[in-house]
């Protein structure tokens, strides 16, 4: 599968009192995609997600929802899901010329109700992508999502 930009991992170790941490980064040609922290041997923490193009947020949506496909395949919802965010990225694309069908995605819908209990990474995914096809749609210039959906959610310890 080809990677949506062209992207480098470093890996590198950040020194602490209590051992060494291990520190990922992923740099794509248009900037930084992720950071990645492990604070112990079972947890790794995302740092940041940035995208610069609206067809990062489609492919990054796209990634998730292939994976959760393939992990179950019996859930019809995951192929509407792929269905419509392939549609999406033909039209960011330019390989589809007919913009009308962006009216009548339900990609937000299904982000809600159906998987922002259960699976927040990828919720969070679909209503970036829905949030950008809407503004298309309407003809308006896109403007990237930023604000409260890119707070980590609360996470007791």
């Amino acid at each position: 599968m080809k990677t949506p930009v062209d992207t480098e991992v470093y890996i590198g170790k950040m020194g602490s009192r209590s051992g060494s941490h291990g520190c990922v980064t992923l740099l794509s040609s248009q900037g930084l995609l992720e950071i990645w922290f492990r604070i112990n041997e079972r947890h790794l923490m995302r740092c940041a997600m940035i995208f610069n193009t609206a067809l990062e947020y489609v492919n990054h949506a796209l990634l998730l929802a292939k994976d959760r496909c393939a992990r179950n395949p019996q859930f019809p919802i995951y192929t509407s899901v792929v269905n419509q965010l392939l549609y999406v990225k033909a039209v960011f694309e330019g390989v589809e010329k007919d913009k009308s069908r962006l009216h009548d995605l339900s990609l937000g819908a299904l982000g809600a109700k159906e998987f922002e209990d259960t699976d927040y990474e990828l919720a969070r995914a679909i209503m970036d992508v829905s949030y950008i096809a809407s503004q298309s749609a309407n003809g308006l210039k896109v403007k990237l999502p930023t604000g409260i959906l890119y707070q980590d959610p609360f996470v007791k310890r």
